[in-house]
């Protein structure tokens, strides 16, 4: 794991950081942003849903669509705006 991944503990505008890291091919920094989001996209998901099985399918699937597409992340919002749409 590189430095600047090291830390769980992320603010908002570590995201950024993390983003650009996972654009050049670092899936590491991915596991970071996941583990920062994966609560709230969860709730997210369970107050859309309200099936505890299908909001986990939903959250991972939404996480792999977003990993595919990082490299389409142009910064014009914060992440987690980007993400949670």
């Amino acid at each position: 794991m590189s430095n600047i991944i090291g830390s769980k503990n992320v603010t908002d505008d570590d995201d950024l950081k993390y983003v650009v890291i996972c654009q050049k091919g670092d899936t590491e920094a991915f596991a970071v942003l996941v583990e920062r989001h994966q609560k709230k996209m969860f709730n997210i998901a369970f107050r859309m849903i309200g099936d505890y099985d299908e909001a986990c399918d939903v959250t991972q699937e939404a996480f792999v669509a977003a990993y595919k597409s990082i490299k389409k992340f142009r910064a014009e919002a914060k992440f987690s705006t980007w993400l949670y749409r």
